[in-house]
């Protein structure tokens, strides 16, 4: 075979190995986009991981060898490794922000793979017998198109979408809550000469923090000084408003109540009297309206059981009446009181 022959042969040989297309490293053996859940993805959101792969499987523009996990109970953390051990992860609070946040961590852009040069083959050109032949330059090598990771901005939390009250506990808005709740109380209170233990029972209904409800309270007073006692019952409609502070709760209510007496129950007996004249006896009743207002303090606020400590009282808005045989409440009684709720929130 004659130099032009060599020549010939290998610019055929050049042609054919540079129209080849290069070999497939480690990563041409990976079948997909890796994505693993943790238990609380798992429990929380069952099908996340299987609409993750699916997302990526049919896309050529991701790298193949990706490793994504996903981590977290209320917001979920999407973390993706590369096969050189790069890592970057983001945070999102709904399951439909997941994907969206992968693809701008896996996808590589499409200006970036079209704008590769094809490959080129190398011609070794005859030359003249005696000269040595020349060789094109090689091909500049094309540029290294990675996935975003490095260049991906990461989201302000600022920005993330607000969390619904059943997704994340721990930053609840609770502005058009609804609720309805329960309480039993037992209270001691004192004023205008008298004194008095009682139990009571108060429902509320909760729209956007604002409370509306009745009472219902059974006090037994009895006189410092003068020794009677007397059972009154007190009906309330009260309304207010709940503020809340991490765990805890403030109710301020106030309303309108009506107190009912009857007659006497004890009387002081006293040495020096003579017995009265027989007579028959006279009962009565008497309904007095007053003012009631409570301020009341509720323990570990989000649970469905939950206890309290107020401070309440009421004042008389009519003054005090004539005489009668029925028992006389006092013209203002503050207190304490200690309860349990059980509502819906």
């Amino acid at each position: 075979m004659n130099s032009s022959q060599r020549a010939l042969a290998l610019a055929l040989f050049g042609a054919v190995v540079g129209a080849c297309p290069p070999a497939r490293g480690a990563a041409g053996a990976c079948v997909g986009v890796t994505v693993d859940a943790d238990g609380g993805v798992r429990n929380r959101w069952p099908a996340l991981a299987d609409d993750v792969r699916g997302a990526f499987a049919a896309r050529a523009d991701v790298d193949a060898c990706a490793r994504v996990k996903l981590t977290g109970s209320s917001a979920i953390t999407a973390e993706v490794v590369l096969p050189d051990h790069r890592v970057a992860s983001r945070s999102v609070s709904r399951p439909e922000d997941v994907v969206p946040t992968l693809e701008g961590l896996l996808v590589v852009p499409r200006e970036a793979a079209e704008a590769s040069p094809a490959p080129v083959a190398t011609a070794v050109i005859a030359a003249p017998r005696g000269a040595a032949p020349d060789v094109a330059p090689p091909p500049r090598p094309a540029p290294d198109v990675t996935p975003a990771v490095a260049r991906a901005a990461p989201p302000s939390n600022d920005a993330l979408p607000s969390t619904p009250d059943h997704a994340n506990p721990a930053f609840r808005d609770r502005e058009g809550a609804f609720g309805i709740e329960l309480s039993a109380a037992v209270a001691a209170r004192l004023g205008d000469g008298q004194r008095s233990v009682g139990f009571g029972l108060r429902s509320y209904v909760e729209v956007a923090r604002w409370l509306i409800g009745f009472e219902g309270r059974l006090d037994q007073y009895s006189g410092a000084s003068s020794g009677s006692a007397n059972a009154a019952l007190a009906l309330s409609a009260l309304g207010g408003r709940r503020f809340e502070l991490e765990s805890l709760a403030l109710d301020l209510v106030a309303g309108p109540s009506l107190g009912v007496t009857g007659n006497s129950e004890v009387a002081v007996a006293r040495a020096d009297a003579r017995p009265p004249p027989v007579q028959a006896p006279e009962h009565g009743s008497r309904a007095a309206p007053r003012l009631l207002a409570a301020a009341t303090l509720h323990f570990n606020r989000r649970s469905t059981f939950r206890t309290f400590v107020g401070v309440e009282g009421d004042v008389a808005m009519t003054s005090r009446p004539a005489p009668t045989d029925a028992a006389e409440l006092p013209s203002w009684t503050v207190g304490l009181a200690l309860g349990g709720t059980v509502g819906t929130r």
